[in-house]
């Protein structure tokens, strides 16, 4: 797991023209934002939730280097936990942040939710666009985490292969 997420810094570390990589990790609470950001790192910095409590409630910077690249990798708290109010909230510690503009933002969708894609992930697309301009989505991927899990949602009798690529579709 740690090879493939480093062999993504690596990647983009190689056609980044500057010494700085600028990262940033969004998406919805509890869609596995803190662990992406330490398989990166390879080792455990950024603070995990669990299925009760947001592990992260203010935006965290962490850095690495690789190959001479100083990279910094931003956690941000997650959307859709609490109520509108709160993802307001973050939206100004966003957009007050120092964070942007970014090289690099990573979206995690969590693959093994029984709604997907939800009314909460069109919210945050819409927020995270007010406050970053439509030109943020150029600099964007989209990881699919928990993919993992995704056998226990696959019907009986249906390609495991077929499920999980009509649920990346479905985003």
């Amino acid at each position: 797991r740690n090879e493939c997420y480093n062999s993504l810094i690596q990647d983009y570390v190689n056609t980044c023209s500057s010494q700085q990589l600028k990262l940033m990790v969004i998406g919805e609470t509890g869609e596995g934002k803190s662990t992406l950001i330490n398989a990166l790192i390879g080792k455990e910095v950024a603070n995990e939730g669990d299925n009760f409590e947001a592990g992260t409630n203010s935006i965290q910077e962490y850095q690495l280097e690789q190959n001479g690249v100083q990279i910094a990798i931003w956690d941000t708290p997650g959307f859709g936990m609490e109520s509108k109010e709160e993802d307001e909230k973050t939206v100004e510690l966003l957009r007050n942040s120092d964070c942007y503009p970014i090289d690099l933002a990573l979206f995690c969708f969590r693959m093994d939710g029984t709604r997907f894609p939800t009314r909460v992930h069109t919210d945050t697309i819409q927020k995270i666009t007010e406050v970053f301009g439509k030109s943020f989505w150029q600099h964007c991927v989209f990881v699919l985490t928990f993919a993992n899990n995704i056998e226990q949602l696959c019907p009986k009798g249906k390609d495991l292969d077929s499920f999980f690529s009509e649920r990346a579709w479905d985003l």
